[in-house]
């Protein structure tokens, strides 16, 4: 509000003008050289949050790694990353404790853990000498992460996991103690198709029980296979179908024998302990 004297009023008289009006709100872009000062700004702010997100990450998979209790492979450096058909693939990534009981997202964390372990820098800090142009370690952690993560490639590897102990009590270890093949089945129950594997039990387990035992055992559904030790068609000559057609012959016919073998095996499992079960005896 603005107070003017009038003159048609009188000097001694003052009229009011009305001179205000509503405020607009106008948005104001920088230009020239205070343009480039906002993008350093900007700049600054977006390199500190990226940062910021880096060390939680980084924080964030060092408790991932912690939280896993992950081993160290002591002869990972000394492994031929071509030769990766004898490479124990959960060795690799510090699950050797937990092998095919390892789950999805262990597998997932300890692929980001061994990347992380194996970068030059923290390598290099640690006291390791880096070569230029060494990436032996990530190709052995790639190799081992492609298999396991992989459910075809790692029942393929589970397989024939090089830990396995194959081997079956002969009769005469049941002298003793007939019950030492308890833990025998126990090691051969997870090749079973069937859930609900039957167990041994006691020497006061019905007779029921008991032939159900040696029923599934005699009939065992294993689920076990042998196509990780297949021979890989190498040689590149002028007649290569003909070639890699031989290969996968050859290959099946392995598979076939090797799978014979073990269910031979898994026979004897069963014939060796039934010869001289003790309650089969009391049975009969």
């Amino acid at each position: 509000m603005l107070l003017l004297p009038s003159a048609a009023a009188g000097w001694g008289t003052t009229v009011t003008h009305a001179l205000t009006s509503a405020a607009t709100l106008r948005q104001a872009e920088p230009v020239g050289r205070w343009f480039e000062a906002f993008v350093k700004r900007r700049n600054r702010n977006a390199s500190a949050s990226f940062q910021e997100m880096e060390d939680k990450k980084e924080l964030s998979e060092e408790s991932e790694d912690e939280e896993l209790q992950l081993e160290e492979f002591p002869v990972l450096k000394t492994l031929d990353p071509k030769d990766r058909k004898n490479q124990d693939h959960y060795a690799v990534l510090g699950l050797d404790h937990v092998r095919y009981q390892a789950t999805q997202r262990q597998i997932i964390a300890a692929q980001k853990a061994m990347v992380l372990k194996g970068r030059p820098d923290k390598r290099k800090a640690a006291g390791e000498p880096i070569k230029e142009g060494d990436n032996d370690y990530f190709t052995r952690v790639t190799k081992a992460y492609e298999t396991l993560s992989d459910p075809v490639k790692r029942r393929a590897f589970n397989s024939v996991d090089p830990t396995l102990d194959n081997s079956v009590p002969f009769k005469s270890e049941t002298k003793d103690n007939f019950f030492v093949f308890s833990p025998v089945f126990g090691r051969n129950s997870r090749w079973s198709n069937k859930k609900n594997v039957p167990k041994p039990r006691d020497m006061n387990s019905s007779f029921e029980d008991v032939d159900a035992f040696y029923s599934f055992w005699c009939n065992f559904d294993s689920w076990r296979e042998f196509s990780y030790l297949d021979e890989e068609e190498k040689e590149k000559a002028e007649c290569h179908d003909e070639r890699k057609r031989w290969v996968e012959k050859q290959n099946r016919a392995a598979r076939a024998q090797r799978k014979k073998e073990e269910m031979n095996r898994i026979r004897t499992l069963a014939d060796n302990p039934y010869s001289c079960d003790p309650r089969i005896k009391r049975f009969k």
